[in-house]
């Protein structure tokens, strides 16, 4: 074995480590690894071949050992059986294969395994996020851990480790202190639960694994659920050492709490005074939940999840399919026949896994986050009501590090998702140079279809529901009307043909669907559609020049027309045809009005600037130079943001619409062009035209998250929803 074997077995043990500093894999497995490496140096591969396999065998689904007996194997030179083992990992996830090429061990396996486990990592990498953001909380340095559902109060509750308190969530999003730090003695705070029906906050506290001077005593304490007062103490039986991680109780009241440095599941029947072993073997469990019905309870333990029956007391190791895994879970929900699970730091997500009728196998798998910027330390949550509320940016990894800093900390963001999870939506991108329009997932960004439509494709308006999409087909006289197929995920274009030999560039749907509104620069016209006949019902001329963009002006009743080369924005009243003309510079290239209605803001692409009109009075009452041809802006759903792409430079600016600050900016490939928001405005997806790509940003962070090539000159884009 060379000298990789060190460093990319190790680079996997700590890819693969829990986010917390106590290890939730079996405490035997790091030392039997360096044993397989000092034997692999030693020239006994059979040793160290050995050694992996009997790790394989106690743990068959924990990714670090069979990483590890893939790399032993093609030391040893059994290529065939290494080469079946990294498939598996490839299976698992791609970044495990592709890791385990990269060692000079598996040299011989490269040319036949490099490209598709490539593939296979590339996949694993693709960004996944459903789910919105909750509330952000300010204190910065609270490195949130465990979470709990408080029905009495409608809150959510969250255990800090740095700060040894609990915060609650209120229904709006503000927060307060239910618990404050170091009450009752309690140190860092780990998991805490909720049993709603007895009013107690129950929660693990234990001395700071960060700092080795802290000798606090490892305890289970029981609160007043709203007021946070003292009711009881439980220590964790005998010295030690101990990690009280997770919490739940079952229907009777009794408490359930793992114990991850014990290697054990401890017990509180009700009235007891003191904490018992439950019976069960385990490694180094993590999470815990039960079942509403009080007939199953589940532990996360290393590389499997353990089952037992509560009323009958047997217990079993969940099955999986062989297409993914379930090792290093962290944060453990129950919800309608499902496991919700966190591995954060090692597979990089938060998953639901479907079980089947009897809770002995999982059937299916929905990932909620994966691969964002905020799903690497995202360790637990809690179903919330209809609502899977979690943590997204814990920053442990800080804290495992020792680099607390407030001030260089971000924002704590906590996310919440519908239960249960809506199927990923569909994003739509005209293909102007193939005359088409590619359909794509809209979280991996996998193409799923491509349809035929009119010639030379531009811009894409989407239904408020999300459910059909119309495009301006600039290169010839009509608008494709693109629709869901009944009982499936697929789409069918169907054109409309315009009179009078009339091309439009820009479409846009009125806000009940009945209406399309298409803007054509070459009439200087606005023309009316029928939605469900495709009909022109009206024409509404225009004063000025270069009309080729159209926004719906939302309050103020108007459609709003941003004209290139006429130097002008023009408020149209859909009703009369009359025009407010804002008076900007040639080269105003798109607008459209904030939430309120007041204002209305302009792109300039040939001076590179940014105008704020005053929508009543159509004076431009703010000016800011943007970025390099700017070219597009949008409004985030909640009005507080608008986002301006520039196609010079090759970024995305994001501004406060109140204090029309610069607040973010984030460079994308180059020469970006139309963008479109996600309905709950959390992603924005941009074309390249030139470039010939599809790039996907994280509007929260501001970061890119993917960006994928798309042939054919990608120009309109539009969200679809499923």
């Amino acid at each position: 074995m060379t000298g990789r074997f060190l460093s990319i077995a190790w680079y996997v043990v700590a890819f693969g480590a829990v986010a917390r500093g106590v290890s939730a894999q079996p405490a035997t497995v790091a030392p039997r690894l360096q044993d397989a490496r000092r034997a692999s140096a030693a020239g006994d591969h059979a040793a160290a071949v050995r050694i992996v396999d009997s790790l394989a065998a106690l743990y068959p689904h924990l990714p670090n050992a069979i990483f590890s007996r893939a790399l032993a194997l093609g030391s040893a030179g059994r290529l065939e059986e290494a080469e079946r083992v990294v498939r598996q990992l490839g299976r698992w996830d791609g970044r495990y294969a592709r890791s385990a090429l990269r060692d000079t061990a598996l040299t011989p396996l490269r040319e036949r395994l490099g490209a598709e486990v490539a593939r296979l990592a590339e996949r694993s990498e693709g960004p996944i996020a459903r789910a919105q953001v909750f509330t952000v909380l300010a204190e910065r340095d609270l490195v949130p851990e465990g979470t709990a559902w408080d029905p009495a109060t409608r809150s959510v509750l969250i255990a800090s480790l740095n700060k040894n308190k609990i915060v609650a969530i209120a229904p709006d999003g503000s927060v307060s202190e239910r618990v404050t730090s170091g009450a009752h003695g309690i140190g860092s705070v780990v998991g805490i639960h909720v049993d709603a029906t007895r009013n107690v906050l129950w929660v693990a506290s234990n001395a700071r694994y960060d700092r080795a001077t802290d000798t606090s005593r490892a305890a289970l304490f029981a609160l007043d659920a709203r007021t946070g007062a003292f009711r009881g103490r439980y220590p964790a039986p005998g010295d030690g050492p101990h990690f009280l991680n997770d919490i739940t109780t079952g229907r009777d009241g009794t408490v359930y709490v793992t114990d991850t440095r014990g290697g054990a599941v401890w017990h509180l029947r009700p009235g007891a005074t003191a904490l018992e072993r439950f019976g069960i073997d385990v490694d180094a469990p993590n999470g815990i939940t039960s079942s509403p019905d009080g007939r199953y309870l589940f532990v996360a333990d290393g590389d499997h999840i353990q089952v037992i029956s509560l009323p009958r007391g047997g217990t079993w190791r969940l099955a999986v399919p062989d297409s993914f895994n379930i090792a290093h879970i962290d944060g453990l929900a129950y919800h309608a026949g499902a496991l919700i699970a966190h591995h954060p730091l090692a597979f990089w997500r938060v998953a639901r896994y479907q079980l089947d009728a009897a809770h002995r196998a999982v059937i299916s798998r929905e990932v909620i986050e994966s691969n964002t910027s905020h799903s690497r330390t995202s360790t637990t949550g809690e179903v919330a009501g209809d609502r899977y509320v979690f943590i997204g940016n814990s920053q442990i990894d800080r804290m495992n590090a020792g680099t607390l800093d407030s001030a260089a900390m971000e924002p704590v963001r906590i996310y919440s998702v519908a239960l249960p999870v809506k199927p990923a939506g569909r994003v739509a991108v005209a293909l102007s140079g193939r005359d088409s329009v590619a359909i794509f997932d809209a979280q991996s960004l996998e193409r799923t279809q491509t349809l035929v439509v009119g010639n030379d494709p531009h811009e894409i308006a989407v239904t408020r529901d999300g459910t059909r999409a119309f495009v301006a087909n600039a290169g010839d006289t009509s608008v494709s009307v693109i629709s869901g197929v009944a009982g499936g995920r697929r789409y069918r274009a169907v054109p409309w043909y315009l009179p009078d030999s009339i091309r439009v560039h820009d479409v846009l749907a009125s806000r009940d669907g009945r209406t399309v509104w298409a803007v054509s620069g070459e009439r200087r016209l606005v023309v009316s559609i029928d939605a469900r006949t495709g009909r022109v019902t009206r024409r509404l001329p225009l004063t000025r020049a270069g009309s080729w963009m159209i926004a719906d002006g939302g309050r103020l009743a108007s459609l709003v027309v941003a004209h290139l080369e006429g130097g002008a924005v023009t408020l149209l009243d859909p009703v009369s045809g009359r025009e407010t003309v804002l008076e900007g510079r040639e080269g105003e290239i798109d607008a459209a009005t904030t939430a309120d209605g007041r204002e209305v803001w302009s792109v300039n692409v040939r001076n590179d600037t940014l105008t704020m009109f005053d929508a009543s009075t159509g004076r431009a009452v703010h000016r800011v130079r943007s970025g390099s041809q700017a070219g597009r802006v949008v409004f985030t759903p909640d009005g507080r943001s608008a986002l301006v792409v520039h196609g010079g430079d090759s970024t995305v600016v994001a501004y406060d619409v109140r204090t029309k600050q610069r607040t973010g900016s984030v460079t994308v490939p180059s020469g970006p062009k139309v963008i479109a928001l996600s309905p709950d405005g959390r992603r924005a997806y941009i074309t390249h035209p030139e470039r010939g790509a599809l790039t996907v940003i994280d509007v929260a962070s501001m970061t890119l998250l993917r960006s994928v090539p798309v042939p054919g000159t990608p120009d309109g884009v539009a969200v679809l929803e499923p």
